[in-house]
């Protein structure tokens, strides 16, 4: 009887054996898989937060309502605040974010650092878009400079595309006398304007875990869902890639 269970144990603890090693193998791999995880911690934000930056900020347009400044200014968690916001200023060649103007000043107000965006259609004229951004936006010393958010291909010439963008941002930098920002999300980046816009600093949104793919990027759009104190609905939170020092070179004098 002994022997008999003997040879019927010796091939289980073979199997538990080779077993054990497979899911070791497999716990291995999902751990290298989610190793980018390591580098973010959860927060009273409501999301993972990249924790190898130390300056971060927000974006907002009417759609996050009436915001309280002062309560966004005073949040900390962890030693994460929020140091700086870009605002929606305009779209295309009349829109006008309702809530721009209260915004851009109570930012000011607040002791946080501003910069106003224009979203960019393609199908519009680009001097009567920059016109209408020029028209819109006060900058002063300590802003930081004009953002473009570009995310729509239209549907003309891919050259005629990158033609207008340059015009539109060529008034925009003489009404600067600085290199606006150039926002876009990852995958529109790498297909549409590499190689394009390599002169200019870069705001990608790519949401989750991974860095954006292109590793010179000087802004991360890292999420669309942070809870913010004194702002109701969820807000996209972003990192700037430098430390202090280059960060205030960036802002206009």
């Amino acid at each position: 009887l002994l022997k008999k269970k003997s040879k019927i144990l010796l091939p289980l603890l073979s199997i538990i054996i080779i077993g054990g090693g497979i899911i070791g193998y497999i716990m291995n791999e999902t751990l290298q898989e989610e190793k980018p995880y390591r580098s973010f911690i959860y927060t009273d934000f409501g999301v993972y937060v990249p924790n190898e930056y130390s300056i971060y900020g927000i974006d907002v347009s009417k759609y996050q309502s009436n915001i309280h400044w002062e309560q966004v200014k005073k949040m900390q968690v962890q030693n994460i605040s929020i140091d700086f916001v870009f605002i929606k200023a305009t779209e295309g060649k009349f829109m006008k974010d309702k809530n721009f103007e209260k915004n851009w000043k109570q930012t000011k107000e607040n002791y946080l650092i501003r910069g106003a965006y224009h979203y960019y259609l393609p199908d519009g004229s680009p001097e009567a878009q920059a016109q209408n951004y020029i028209n819109t936006v006060q900058l002063a010393s300590g802003d930081l400079p004009p953002a473009i958010d570009i995310e729509d291909r239209g549907i003309g010439l891919h050259k005629t595309f990158i033609k207008n963008i340059n015009i539109f941002i060529s008034k925009i930098t003489d009404y600067c006398s600085c290199q606006p920002i150039i926002y876009t999300y990852d995958s529109f980046y790498q297909q549409y304007l590499k190689g394009h816009l390599n002169n200019y600093p870069i705001w990608i949104a790519r949401y989750g875990s991974e860095k954006p793919e292109l590793n010179n990027f000087d802004f991360w759009q890292f999420t669309d869902h942070a809870q913010i104190d004194g702002i109701g609905p969820v807000v996209d939170m972003n990192v700037y890639s430098g430390d202090s020092i280059s960060f205030q070179k960036l802002l206009l004098k």
